[in-house]
């Protein structure tokens, strides 16, 4: 196999299973002599399966630990996504479960080698076993990784971790206990605990991704560091400005990187729109309104996303942090001198709003609701120009889930708009030709969301310099937020500046 293959591309096994053999011995003798390791899932010993860089040998076991079948592996390449999340190639997974050894050092066995965990095998249409095997790169160098968080944001880590090369996520923590175990099986992860703390009591880990409710950010971020281990949040950084300013003091002191995960900006049409206005094509750009409305996109009334002690408001730090963080790396992130915003809670409060697709945790029969559903804000930024942003989960309008921007300069304006979370937006830049408006349409290409974000944070990880890398520019906009929910309370404008 070549060693490309296994230097952090996800690598796939097709195992054609064939007729018994009579004489299993001889089969293991031809695989050994191809340097393959056969290694006994029930006793631990050099017997069942194994990989290497050339070839492998898997030995199916049956209900009385015998095998039952051999198979010639053969390594392949697979387009995203694999084959393993298209349900329709795929029938229901085999009642096997296989040990995968790596001989890393071709010597047959001893230091050097390592297991790789506990790997399920399944069935696709044609009858062929397809086994999963996450990339090995033999690299010791290699960071240690480990993730804390089984819904949607923590399997966006889990994916990027396997897709790049440098990196192996060595454990996982969550209390749903068979959520756990199949995103273990699915990944090859080796150890799984329940909570987050046990996690962190492991002494090999260099890195964890946090991805969990808002209220455990800092306290998970900060034992981390503390721990000696660099830390990938997700957004909010944290539920308040003071919670997020701890987190930087924490980075700081440890000497470690804090990295915050703002995948949005990653888009491929946000990076299009900002390498259009880095060029020029809109002159100085001097006012923006950006959004991101729901017509029904509470995400589960009740659930901790709806509580303020938990998630530290509603719709405007849960996604209107995002349309802040992409609106002020597009204006080339001017300082926010000023804000005066409003909130409402009225649809939410009569019972209007609920995503009829969200299933978040901790909601009870209370249904508490104490956050808002609407967020408008108008800022004042230090370059003289405007912000405006608005953040919805329940609001009598269209029933498109809609992201956007539109952004006038001296020279040019622009619009992205993004429908129900397409991978690619609409994007048009307008301008002006001899008195004749002009629109032309920017064809972007698709981003990387969550892989760009670990890349970029394995990459100062791995930089060695570790300065400024302390979560400072998040917790810059905790504060923000912060003043926006104050400003709404007091119905006045509050200054973030000295002035």
């Amino acid at each position: 196999m070549p060693g490309g293959v296994l230097g952090g591309v996800l690598a796939f096994a097709v195992l054609e299973v064939g007729r018994l053999h009579e004489d299993l011995g001889a089969a293991l003798a031809c695989a050994l002599a191809v340097g393959v390791r056969v290694v006994d899932a029930h006793e631990h010993r050099v017997r069942r399966l194994a990989r290497t860089r050339r070839a492998a040998v898997v030995t199916h076991v049956g209900d009385d630990h015998r095998p039952v079948a051999e198979a010639q592996l053969r390594p392949m390449i697979l387009p995203d996504p694999h084959p393993l999340d298209e349900p329709e190639r795929l029938a229901e997974p085999l009642d096997c479960r296989a040990h995968v050894g790596v001989d890393e050092d071709g010597d047959d066995g001893g230091i050097g080698d390592r297991a790789v965990g506990l790997h399920a095998g399944r069935e696709d249409t044609a009858g062929r076993l397809l086994l999963r095997i996450p990339p090995v790169s033999g690299n010791k160098d290699d960071l240690r990784v480990g993730v804390i968080g089984l819904g949607w944001a923590g399997q966006r880590h889990l994916e990027a971790y396997e897709a790049l090369p440098g990196a192996e996520v060595v454990a996982l923590a969550g209390l749903e206990g068979p959520a756990r175990q199949e995103l273990a099986v699915r990944f090859g992860i080796e150890r799984q605990v329940a909570r987050w703390g046990d996690l962190l009591e492991f002494e090999d880990l260099d890195a964890v991704s946090v991805a969990v409710p808002t209220f455990l950010h800092a306290p998970i971020a900060i034992a981390a560091l503390e721990r000696g281990m660099h830390v990938l949040c997700e957004k909010p950084i944290a539920r308040n400005g003071e919670e997020a300013d701890a987190m930087v003091a924490a980075a700081r002191a440890a000497g470690h990187v804090l990295d915050v995960a703002f995948n949005h900006r990653q888009r491929g049409d946000i990076q299009e729109l900002k390498a259009a206005i880095d060029a020029g094509r809109l002159g100085r750009p001097y006012y923006a309104k950006a959004w991101w409305l729901r017509r029904t996109g509470i995400p589960t009334l009740g659930s901790w996303f709806t509580q303020a002690e938990l998630a530290g408001g509603g719709p405007l730090v849960d996604i209107g942090v995002h349309v802040l963080d992409y609106a002020l790396f597009l204006l080339g992130n001017p300082e926010v001198r000023a804000v005066s915003a409003s909130t409402y809670d009225l649809l939410a409060t009569a019972g209007f709003g609920s995503s009829p697709d969200a299933n978040k945790t901790g909601a009870t029969d209370a249904r508490k609701f104490d956050v808002e559903d609407l967020a408008s804000v108008f800022m004042r930024l230090a370059d003289g120009g405007t912000l405006l942003v608005e953040a919805s989960w329940a609001a009598h309008r269209s029933a498109v889930d809609e992201f956007g921007i539109t952004l006038y300069g001296t020279d040019g304006g622009a619009e992205l708009i993004v429908d129900d979370v397409a991978p690619i937006g609409s994007l048009r830049i307008f301008g002006d030709d001899d008195g004749a408006p002009v629109a032309t349409r920017l064809r972007a290409k698709r981003g990387r969301g969550h892989i760009a974000v670990v890349e970029q944070f394995l990459d100062k990880v791995r930089s060695g310099d570790w300065r400024g890398h302390d979560g400072s520019a998040a917790a810059s906009l905790a504060r923000v937020v912060d003043a926006c929910y104050r400003s709404a309370a007091e119905e006045r404008e509050v200054r973030l500046d000295s002035r």
